[in-house]
């Protein structure tokens, strides 16, 4: 019988290789520490979408709380590299004014007392598109969250709401939080609401840029109710995949069929469900102590990729992760859960059986699952080897694999 993880191991492969044949540069950018008007979402944003960029094969330069001397360095440093040729991606999260028709990013430390000053003291948006565009690398993004309420309008003549409409050059597609004239939310969560729905879409594979941000436009409708509209204007002339769609393995590799399993999308579970404590077949190997130390440093080393994750736990069918949102649970060979859990009723063969935070009850199939982390191919192979070692060692008391990382924020 073929291990399961041989597929995803070739899916891999060919992902990299897609990845390698085109260079990606990205330069992101997140301003949240105003003396005057602080923000509570674009570090994180920063922070995350970098993570989701480098996943999708881009070099990331990233910038956090930034004078205007240091973006404009960025900014010169970013184009010097575009000018080699490949994808360019332009994010930034944070404040933003319109005067005059023009947009300009606000520096942490701008000391803006009147729009004359602006010019002195803030950054045209314009100059990030001339420097894009006079690269010649024939495809560039450009990512603005920054459609916020401008703390700054009772000093400005005319100001005007939200940001103004900016022209993509040819091969370039800009994506702004909101319409223009229209101001974004900040965010209850960790994210501002336009980049919570970017990164929930930014890996679905297959999708152009273009598919994707429709998706994310409708999300932040639904969350707002469309009093945010994100909005974009694009001159691109080909198609660009952020996570492009992997061919799939040869039938040589594939896993053979399952009977399909009958499970409602929504259940009633009486109670607690009693989590299986063996596996039927061979009674596998016991790994030595090398062998199960080994495995937990690696598994340690690829959790640290996961935004956010502050303890796990190995048993014999699965890994928990308790991360700031919530609890991810990966059960070996299933496709990945992440929900804002309240409490694991249980699992079984079937699916997960969980409480919402708001107390109601809901199961889901394995089959109906969706991938709302950032684990990708690489990193669930290594994770499954990783894994399938100490659910061996584990029998059915399971395996301590505890604690707070202190690395993660």
């Amino acid at each position: 019988m073929i291990p399961l993880w041989r597929p995803l191991l070739l899916a891999t492969i060919l992902s990299v290789a897609t990845h390698a044949a085109e260079r990606r540069t990205a330069l992101v950018i997140g301003n949240a520490r105003y003396a005057k008007a602080p923000l509570r979402n674009p570090g994180n944003d920063a922070d995350d979408v970098a993570q989701a960029l480098e996943r999708c094969g881009f070099s990331v330069i990233a910038k956090h709380d930034c004078s205007r001397r240091t973006m404009f360095a960025a900014i010169r440093e970013f184009g010097d590299l575009l000018a080699e040729g490949g994808v360019g991606l332009f994010y930034y999260a944070g404040h933003a004014v319109q005067v005059n028709g023009r947009n300009y990013l606000v520096p942490v430390g701008a000391d803006l007392h009147d729009e004359d000053e602006i010019r002195v003291e803030c950054l045209d948006a314009d100059l990030v598109v001339r420097k894009m565009a006079g690269a010649g690398n024939g495809l560039n993004i450009i990512m603005l969250d920054a459609c916020r309420s401008n703390p700054f309008a009772t000093r400005m003549r005319s100001q005007t709401r939200g940001l103004a409409v900016m022209q993509a050059a040819k091969g370039m597609l800009i994506s702004f939080a909101t319409a223009p004239g229209d101001v974004a939310a900040d965010g209850q969560g960790r994210n501002g609401v336009f980049t919570a729905a970017l990164l929930h879409h930014i890996h679905e594979p297959g999708l152009t840029v273009e598919a994707m941000l429709k998706r994310v436009r409708l999300d932040v409708m639904g969350t707002t109710g469309e009093k945010q509209v994100p909005w974009e204007h694009t001159s691109l002339t080909g198609d660009f995949h952020f996570f492009p769609l992997v061919a799939p393995a040869p039938a040589s590799l594939r896993p053979a069929p399952k009977r399909p399993i009958s499970v409602p999308d929504q259940v009633s579970v009486p109670g607690k469900v009693d989590v299986p404590t063996s596996r039927p077949g061979k009674e596998p190997t016991i790994p030595h102590e090398e062998d199960i130390e080994a495995a937990k440093e690696e598994l340690r080393k690829r959790l640290l990729k996961i935004p956010h994750a502050r303890e796990i736990e190995v048993t014999n069918e699965a890994l928990s992760i308790v991360s700031r949102g919530g609890l991810l649970m990966l059960k070996r060979h299933r496709r990945l859960a992440f929900r804002d859990i309240r409490e694991i009723r249980g699992f079984d063969s079937r699916g997960l059986y969980l409480t919402l935070r708001d107390g109601e009850l809901w199961g889901y199939n394995f089959r109906a699952f969706v991938d709302k982390t950032y684990i990708f191919r690489d990193d669930l192979i290594a994770i499954d080897k990783a894994l399938a070692t100490l659910c061996t060692a584990a029998g059915n008391e399971g395996v301590g694999f505890g604690g707070r990382f202190d690395s993660m924020k």
